[in-house]
């Protein structure tokens, strides 16, 4: 009798032991996931996790336009637009910004979630790619917007989708928004000389300054360099290509411009127009493409002359003997001692 009830103590310590580690697994099991899901929710896995070295080529695009951008020679260029050299720092602050993004809690699942979000492989608002040039390494969808700088978006091969602090109007889809505008620039400290018109400029003792400056005259150095700051940063307005379009083809040379640099080289600027009114079309002799620049910056260039940069120098009258304090009885004596030398 006393050992059977020892026997069904023993099988109720047993029991309860098992139910004990079973219990203590199941809260285990629940800190681990409410663990991830907290991950999740804060924000702390990468929503790309791929080797970001080796992405050379992007490509953006919307229902309407297609852009795309390749890297070459450690720089980017939009292959949609014949291969122009493309913003290098957006084309960075873009991929830094995919960088940095984190997945957050999803808030769908589903094929019907992602129809919904318009994030689904053959309904989306905006899609953006990563690719390495042979094959595509990471793709995300944009769908529709939740909030103000928010989207929805999905991982392209993956069902979760996010509402994450991400801008789709801040990645345009347009070429002509990924193109350096810089292109026809150069930087003031790197130009030795410039000549245009009737006008030659130079350097001197780090002051822009008339080159052909006779005896007595002088340049009006502030405005010498403001006109210098205009015709180094030409900002295109509109990419024309390679070749003129025919609207632009019977366009007359208005203004060369011919800078000297201190590395020794030489670059010139051809200005044709006016071109439809506001703008007049820009060619440099070493690079291939055309492109229009704002006509008021060029027209500054047309008005200024030798003559306008001079400073008016006026000429001391001779002062009258009052002035000089001589008297006429002081101006005889001095002609009768003249007279007797």
């Amino acid at each position: 009798m006393i050992l059977r009830e020892k026997k069904n103590m023993s099988r109720r310590i047993v029991f309860l032991l098992v139910l004990l580690l079973l219990q203590l697994a199941a809260v285990t099991l629940i800190c681990t996931r409410s663990k991830d899901a907290m991950s999740q929710l804060h924000g702390t896995e990468p929503l790309i996790n791929i080797d970001w070295s080796n992405v050379n080529q992007l490509l953006i695009k919307d229902n309407d336009v297609t852009t795309e951008l390749k890297q070459q020679d450690n720089s980017w260029v939009v292959t949609s637009a014949d291969n122009f050299p493309a913003a290098g720092v957006a084309v960075t602050r873009l991929i830094d910004k995919f960088k940095s993004v984190k997945k957050n809690f999803p808030v769908g699942k589903t094929a019907k979630a992602q129809k919904e979000f318009k994030v689904a492989d053959d309904n989306f608002e905006k899609y953006v790619s990563f690719s390495n040039g042979e094959k595509e390494l990471a793709a995300i969808l944009f769908g529709t917007a939740p909030g103000f700088k928010s989207t929805h978006v999905r991982v392209k091969g993956e069902g979760d989708t996010y509402a994450l602090d991400l801008n789709a109007s801040e990645i345009p889809t347009k070429p002509d928004s990924w193109l350096d505008h810089e292109y026809f620039s150069i930087k003031k400290e790197n130009v030795k000389g410039l000549e245009f018109g009737t006008v030659k400029i130079t350097k001197a003792e780090d002051k822009f300054t008339l080159a052909d400056l006779k005896e007595k005259e002088s340049a009006k150095t502030d405005i010498i360099s403001s006109l210098v700051g205009r015709a180094v940063s030409f900002r295109f307005s509109e990419l024309l290509g390679k070749e003129l379009p025919e609207d632009a083809k019977k366009l007359e040379s208005v203004l060369k411009v011919n800078f000297e640099l201190t590395d020794g080289s030489k670059v010139e600027y051809d200005f044709s127009g006016p071109y439809k009114e506001s703008f007049y079309v820009i060619k440099a002799k070493d690079k291939p493409f055309y492109a229009t620049v704002n006509k008021a910056v060029v027209d500054s260039l047309l008005k200024a002359t030798r003559e306008s940069l001079l400073e008016v120098v006026k000429e001391e009258p001779t002062p009258t003997p009052e002035e000089r304090g001589v008297t006429q009885y002081d101006e005889a004596l001095v002609e009768d001692e003249l007279t007797k030398r």
